[in-house]
């Protein structure tokens, strides 16, 4: 949009012009003056493409082989005025945007549903093989100690992994809360992209509780030496009764 200083000038192209595949605008716009000595003024802003932030941008205008540069301050045209658009001007403005981060959440439960706190992971991707990015992730487990973890959700047993780039991910855990079995074979896929900024696993992770160990009872060496001490046992006391009742006789005599 064009804000004038005068009637005579006129601004053709509409207010909103959309940019190709290859990023320009197909339509440039084009400022009529009414006479040689007008200027014009101009605010220029964009509506960036879904997963895109805005991170800089400049508008270059040319005159008579002179070159005038205005940094941009953000998407919105209200904050980006170029004025002294003369009669002859070229205005080019270039927009650079960004990739929006994206994010991961899941949680670990126990089998009965009952949150599980202290479990480690790791996160692969992108990239294959060993370009692969990997990210270890600690649970972080009260507000104020996440630093060094890389989970951003205080709740025990729950994680949320945010600042990834666009690309393929597997969650894999390495450590699983004391007491319960790690599943080391299990991959979690994902992917970040402009349409699937944060992912969220809703169907919690669970891990199995170790089972309790039990007595080598089932042969072997192990077993033979219970059964022998268990023998020792029943014939001491079996002399030690003899010897009693034979003291007890000889005392009656």
């Amino acid at each position: 949009m064009a804000t004038r200083s005068s009637t005579d000038i006129s601004m053709f192209g509409g207010a909103t012009n959309i940019t190709n595949t290859s990023g320009s605008v197909p339509s440039p716009w084009t400022i009529a003056f009414g006479n040689a000595t007008e200027s014009a003024s101009i605010n220029v802003g964009e509506t960036p493409q879904t997963g895109y932030t805005f991170l800089s941008g400049s508008c270059v205008t040319s005159l008579n082989g002179t070159s005038t540069t205005i940094n941009l301050n953000g998407s919105s045209a209200s904050s980006n005025l170029i004025q002294g658009i003369a009669p002859g001007s070229n205005v080019v403005c270039t927009f650079i945007n960004r990739e929006q981060p994206g994010s991961v959440s899941w949680s670990k439960t126990a089998e009965n549903g009952a949150p599980l706190a202290g479990s480690e992971w790791t996160i692969t991707g992108p990239g294959t093989g060993t370009s692969a990015q990997k990210l270890v992730v600690k649970d972080c487990v009260a507000v104020g100690q996440c630093a060094g973890t890389n989970d951003t959700d205080p709740t025990p047993g729950s994680f949320k992994v945010a600042n990834l780039s666009w690309g393929d991910y597997s969650i894999r855990e390495t450590q699983a809360p004391a007491g319960y079995v790690t599943d080391l074979s299990t991959e979690h896929d994902f992917t970040i992209s402009a349409d699937s900024l944060d992912q969220n696993f809703t169907v919690p992770i669970t891990n199995h509780q170790q089972s309790m160990p039990s007595l080598p009872l089932t042969g072997g060496q192990s077993t033979d030496f219970y059964l022998l001490g268990g023998s020792l046992i029943m014939i001491l006391s079996f002399g030690i009764g003899y010897v009693m009742r034979r003291r007890r006789g000889s005392s009656v005599r």
